[in-house]
């Protein structure tokens, strides 16, 4: 019996977090996911990409799917120092949030 792992009674469920603070950033977004959505979706086939991005509907993307857009966009080396800067930036301030239940 000292072979058995014991497994956690309860799973935390949590959610991404991908804060964008103004419209530049918003705009950004929205390229990144029209310029490299076909291409995460061609890396991960079962991923569902809803067609072309825009402004109102951002929160239909997931973000795990935004933020593998961004690693893309990262690694294609298509940006200026800036637009580098500014995807780093974007990427290093995700977070994972908890996700509580009220009642």
């Amino acid at each position: 019996m000292s072979n058995v792992v014991p497994f956690p009674n309860r799973f935390r469920a949590t959610a991404v977090r991908i804060p964008l603070y103004g419209d530049d950033e918003v705009n950004f977004t929205v390229g990144i996911i029209n310029m490299f959505g076909r291409d995460v979706t061609n890396l991960h086939p079962l991923w569902y990409y809803p067609g072309e991005a825009t402004s109102k509907n951002l929160k239909a993307y997931s973000p795990h799917f935004v933020i593998e857009c961004f690693k893309v966009a990262l690694g294609s080396g298509m940006f200026s120092h800036k637009g580098r800067r500014v995807l780093e930036k974007i990427l290093s301030s995700v977070e994972e949030v908890p996700l509580t239940k009220e009642g």
